[in-house]
C-alpha cells in the first residue's frame, strides 16, 4: 500500500466510523487521526446533514489530508460525499463520489446505485477501468455499506460480525467478509476518545475482479484466494446512539500497522 492509498484508507475508514448516526436530523461534525506507531499521518473530519423530511435523507462529506511533519513533505488532499436515505432497518446510497487530489493531479470518481446495484458510473480517464464486467457490478454495495450497516440494530456479537459484502468501488471488485472475535473493554487514551463496552471484528478481503495494485492482492486474485484478517474493527455506542458505531479500525500496510482513531463527537 502506497502513501496515497494509505492516507485514502483514512477518510473511507473516517466515514465508516461516522456512517451510522445518519438518522440524525441536524448537523453534526467529527474528527478522526491516522497513526503509525504512535505518529501522526493524517486527519480528518466528517460533516452529515439529515433532512427531517420522514425518510431519513442524508447527505455526507468527508475530508481528509496529510498532518504533521508529512504535510510539509507531501500535500495530498480527498473529498467524498454520499447521499441516500437511512433507517432504522436499511442503508439505502443513491450517489457516491469521490475526489482526490495528489501533488497537483486531480482524479475523480462518481458512483449512483438504483435496485439491482450500481446504476451508472462516472470517472475520470486516469481512473477509468472496464476490467469489472456489469454483471459483477449489480447487486453490489458501495465500500462504506459494509462498515455502516452492521452495526444497525444490532446488539450482538455474531448480529455485527458474521457478515459477508460483495463491494464494487468504480474499478475493483471484492467481497468484505466479517467474523466474529470477541467483546472488550476499550479504554479511553490519548488517540481515542472513546471508552467502553465493544465488539471485535475481523475482516477477510476476497478480490473478484478489476484492477488491484498490491503485489498480494494481484495473486490471491489469480489464485482465487482469500486474504485472511486484513483489517479489525471495533464497534462501540457513543452516547445516545441506538445503534452501534464503528469507533476503531486497525489494518496492515507495508508502513506497519495503521489505525484510524475517532477523536471527538
Amino acid at each position: 500500500m502506497s502513501l496515497r492509498h494509505l492516507l485514502k484508507s483514512l477518510l473511507v475508514s473516517s466515514v465508516l466510523c461516522f456512517g451510522a448516526t445518519a438518522a440524525v436530523a441536524h448537523p453534526v461534525t467529527s474528527k478522526y487521526g491516522l497513526y503509525i506507531g504512535g505518529v501522526r499521518l493524517g486527519e480528518a473530519t466528517v460533516n452529515m446533514d439529515g433532512v427531517d423530511d420522514g425518510i431519513g435523507a442524508f447527505f455526507l462529506k468527508g475530508q481528509a489530508t496529510t498532518a504533521g511533519m508529512l504535510s510539509s513533505l507531501y500535500n495530498w488532499n480527498a473529498v467524498s460525499t454520499s447521499s441516500g436515505t437511512f433507517s432504522e432497518v436499511n442503508y439505502k446510497l443513491d450517489q457516491h463520489s469521490w475526489v482526490t487530489e495528489d501533488r497537483g493531479r486531480k482524479k475523480i470518481v462518481k458512483l449512483s446505485w438504483d435496485k439491482k446495484g450500481v446504476s451508472s458510473s462516472e470517472f475520470d480517464p486516469m481512473y477509468h477501468n472496464d476490467s469489472v464486467p456489469q454483471a459483477l457490478r449489480n447487486k453490489t454495495v458501495d465500500p462504506l455499506f459494509p462498515f455502516v450497516t452492521a452495526g444497525i440494530n444490532q446488539d450482538s456479537l455474531e448480529g455485527i460480525c458474521n457478515k459477508t459484502y460483495p463491494v464494487f468501488d468504480g474499478k475493483r471488485r471484492f467481497d468484505l467478509i466479517f467474523h466474529p472475535v470477541g467483546e472488550v473493554t476499550l479504554p479511553k487514551s490519548k488517540y481515542n476518545a472513546y471508552r467502553g463496552k465493544a465488539f471485535e471484528c475481523s475482516v477477510d478481503f476476497k478480490p473478484i475482479a478489476g484492477r488491484f495494485r498490491q503485489d498480494e492482492q494481484k495473486k490471491a486474485l489469480a489464485k482465487g484466494e482469500t486474504l485472511k484478517d486484513r483489517a479489525r474493527v471495533w464497534y462501540g455506542y457513543q452516547q445516545s446512539q441506538q445503534n452501534m458505531v464503528l469507533v476503531r479500525s486497525r489494518f496492515k500496510t507495508p508502513l506497519g500497522i495503521a489505525f484510524v482513531h475517532i477523536k471527538t463527537r
